[in-house]
């Protein structure tokens, strides 16, 4: 199973059966641990699902996107998290980790989607 498709669960788990941050994790857990499925990078997976129960305000992707850079080593000093504010516009902010996510000193800045 492909991230982006391990992604698209857990939205539709919370966005459409509106299911809490523990059942989500729990739901990762059972396929990470399912006999015969496999996760892609499943040290990925592990390590955003721990990242999501300690800051489940995040939601299971970005917590997905702040994992999959150590895995890559592409951007090992900064990592990119956009959080959509509303239909025309992101909050694109560049952290380091996620305990940046809401201080004051990370860079945000908003751009509309024809930006992008």
């Amino acid at each position: 199973m492909s991230h982006l498709v391990l992604a698209e669960t857990t939205w539709v788990l919370d966005a459409v059966y509106e299911r809490t941050a523990k059942h989500i994790a729990a739901a990762i857990d059972m396929l990470l641990n399912h006999e015969r499925l496999t996760l892609q990078d499943a040290d990925v997976v592990v390590a955003a699902a721990e990242q999501f129960r300690r800051r489940p305000a995040l939601g299971f992707s970005d917590c997905l996107v702040l994992e999959m850079p150590e895995k890559l080593d592409t951007c090992p000093s900064e990592r990119l998290i956009a959080i959509s504010q509303d239909s025309t516009r992101w909050c694109v902010a560049i952290v380091n980790d996620a305990t940046q996510l809401g201080r004051a000193d990370a860079r945000f800045r908003t751009v509309r989607f024809s930006q992008l």
